[in-house]
């Protein structure tokens, strides 16, 4: 059977926000801290029985550094003048964490010992252009459908 969800953003009413808590309560994925963040959305699939709630946050993410013949601490001092900025815009913009993609045993070890901490989650990227594929359409709507 084919049930078609819509998609809104979550209203701020009691009734809504008690939903999503309840819904979200007792997740392991789920980082409690980033429903207060000021740039999180939660956005609600509703079908007019089932209601499923997804926070999504907007942040900085930190892919990968080109350098070459640089010194360790060179590199360390840039790095820290990085963070140091994509912090400070973030939270202008009103994100709540800065997030990096490391692969570098490098890079890795600056990232622990500056304050970041490992996050035991794969990251899955969705390039925009593959929703074409996704959706056999351009993937603008905001529909999409879910077979049980």
């Amino acid at each position: 059977m084919r049930r078609n969800f819509h998609c809104r953003k979550l209203s701020p009413t009691i009734k809504d926000l008690n939903a999503c808590r309840e819904a979200l309560q007792g997740k392991d994925a789920l980082d409690a801290d980033v429903l207060a963040y000021p740039a999180t959305t939660v956005l609600v699939a509703e079908d007019g029985k089932d209601q499923v709630f997804m926070p999504v946050q907007v942040c900085y993410l930190m892919e990968t550094l080109g350098y070459k013949d640089v010194s360790d601490a060179a590199l360390a001092s840039a790095m820290k003048q990085f963070v140091s900025i994509l912090v400070w815009e973030g939270r202008k913009a009103g994100h709540g964490e800065l997030l990096f993609l490391g692969n570098n045993e490098q890079t890795n070890a600056f990232a622990l010992n500056n304050g970041f901490e490992l996050v035991e989650y794969q990251v899955y990227r969705l390039r925009h252009e593959a929703t074409q594929v996704l959706n056999g359409n351009d993937g603008g709507s905001n529909e999409s459908n879910n077979t049980d």
